[in-house]
């Protein structure tokens, strides 16, 4: 369950800009057995691009090899449906998990549409795959095939479109030391709206950037439980044009054992086209309890829009709670409160698991 409020804006006017996201479901052999179903609001986060959908899902599983499909009203993030319905077919593989290597693969066939599949709105085909050789090398990727051009074509691309490539390396050459890198490149996506309705005058207004972005980052575990890390992150196209981000963190897992204590700090600078700034976050956490776990972080964001000179301050700040209900049951309730310049909103999220 997920709630947010945007009070009022800054001219003082009440706004009614409340939005909820749930998801309920009921689920059969999720981590093992010859069947895997679920019926409700179904979470299909495992499969490469695709969502939530208020509907079902039925996998049969043969050794490593599962095959299934799900079907049902696409799950709006406003907690309602818009009417469309989102159906496909999945394929996944994967290896028994092995003490050095493991390996696993993902398929999927989405199609979407409106007017009661009277008209196409989306369809597409995704994979992705991850390889751990533990505990050297995780290597990830995921690839998107866009069947219908939805968007691309107004662009003068072709119906069929490479729409997202991403990647990441994971090594850790030392024990103490992790190395990540990343990739990712992707087309524009221009909202919900089927562009090719669009006039040909407005075609025209579109931006023709790719968005690509990769990421640097290491990591070195201290004694004691202390840590230190840094990051580069280059993005290059896009809306919001081209930008770098620079990040140092680090902390400590425990400070004390008994209750357990920890903490983490992170200092962020980024110097783009439009936009540069600064921003600092701190985060504790708590756990009197085995079975509990508490936490609480506060973020600190100062931002300079170039064109104008506008500065923009915002606050976070974020409590989380995890309780461990005996060995099938679970409850995570997180709430929080970001506030500023440009700005003004209250969020909760409660999920609540029982394991049969």
């Amino acid at each position: 369950v997920f709630a947010s409020s945007d009070l009022a804006d800054r001219r003082g006017r009440e706004l009614d800009t409340r939005s909820y996201l749930y998801e309920a479901a009921l689920e059969y052999g999720g981590s093992g057995g010859l069947v895997h179903a679920a019926i409700g609001r179904v979470g299909l986060w495992d499969l490469p691009t695709v969502g939530s959908v208020d509907g079902g899902r039925l996998g049969l599983r043969l050794g490593p090899l599962e095959v299934g499909g799900f079907g049902g009203l696409d799950a709006a993030l406003d907690g309602s449906d818009r009417g469309r319905t989102s159906w496909g077919g999945y394929l996944r593989f994967e290896t028994p998990p092995g003490e050095v290597w493991s390996w696993d693969l993902s398929t999927a066939y989405e199609r979407t549409s409106t007017d009661g599949g009277g008209k196409l709105d989306r369809e597409l085909i995704a994979a992705d795959t991850r390889l751990r050789w533990h505990p050297w090398l995780t290597a990830y990727g995921r690839v998107e095939l866009d069947l219908y051009g939805n968007t691309q074509n107004l662009l003068g691309r072709s119906d069929i479109e490479l729409t997202d490539v991403y990647g990441s390396l994971t090594l850790r050459p030392l024990d103490p030391w992790t190395i990540g890198l990343s990739f990712d490149r992707r087309l524009p996506f221009f909202g919900e709206q089927t562009l090719r309705e669009l006039a040909p005058e407005a075609r025209t207004a579109l931006p023709d950037e790719v968005l690509s972005t990769a990421r640097l980052d290491t990591r070195v575990d201290l004694p004691r439980a202390w840590w230190v890390g840094a990051a580069v992150d280059l993005r290059r196209g896009g809306e919001n044009g081209d930008r770098n981000t620079w990040t140092l963190e680090g902390g400590c897992y425990a400070i004390s054992d008994e209750p357990a204590i920890g903490f983490d700090l992170a200092l962020e600078a980024w110097q783009g086209d439009l936009w540069r700034g600064e921003a600092g976050r701190f985060g504790l956490s708590y756990s009197p309890l085995a079975v509990l776990d508490l936490s609480l972080r506060y973020e600190l964001t100062l931002d300079r829009f170039e064109p104008t000179g506008l500065d923009v301050t915002r606050h976070d700040v974020q409590a989380d709670v995890f309780w461990r209900m005996g060995r099938r049951m679970s409850l995570n309730l997180t709430g929080g409160w970001e506030t500023g310049d440009d700005v003004d909103r209250q969020y909760v999220s409660l999920d609540w698991v029982y394991r049969f």
